[in-house]
């Protein structure tokens, strides 16, 4: 009985800390939403930011990845992040294939809640239908004291469909 009472106490202390320790990161979330497109258009798809009151970030730093039917062609700087005088850039990396980095900065501003990057992705035209995936990952956050602050990957698609 006295190990059972043990074992229980444990578990509610280990629900408890992770509680408290995910609440504690999750000071920012970003989401992709899914959309949908026909073969050989291209689509823009916003990545979404939202912040806890008091703790925007100042910048943020992402990775791209997609599934092959997707290029990203181009970025652009989306309102939440404008009106914070914010820049949007982004690079090719050489690897892991199909990845792009992108940072998110300028100025002293902190970024409010809301659409901070429009990313315009070309679907293949050679009729490949189904659902593509993208995934923001690597995400980072600089904070008000210039800290960087880990954020949780976010994960959205495009269904390619049509023609």
């Amino acid at each position: 009985m006295n190990q059972c009472l043990t074992v229980s106490s444990l578990y509610r202390v280990l629900v408890t800390g992770l509680l408290l320790v995910s609440g504690r990161l999750a000071a920012q979330t970003v989401r992709v939403p899914d959309s949908n497109a026909q073969p050989g258009v291209t689509v823009e798809v916003p990545i979404e930011l939202e912040s806890k009151p008091g703790q925007e970030p100042l910048g943020l730093q992402w990775t791209i990845k997609c599934d092959p039917p997707l290029t990203l062609v181009s970025q652009r700087i989306a309102p939440a992040a404008r009106d914070a005088g914010k820049d949007v850039r982004c690079a090719l990396r050489k690897s892991p294939a199909n990845s792009t980095i992108c940072l998110l900065s300028g100025g002293q501003k902190p970024i409010a809640n809301g659409a901070v990057a429009l990313l315009v992705f070309e679907t293949s035209g050679k009729g490949q239908n189904g659902r593509a995936k993208i995934r923001i990952e690597d995400v980072l956050a600089v904070s008000n004291k210039a800290k960087s602050v880990p954020v949780a990957a976010a994960d959205g698609s495009i269904t390619v469909s049509g023609k």
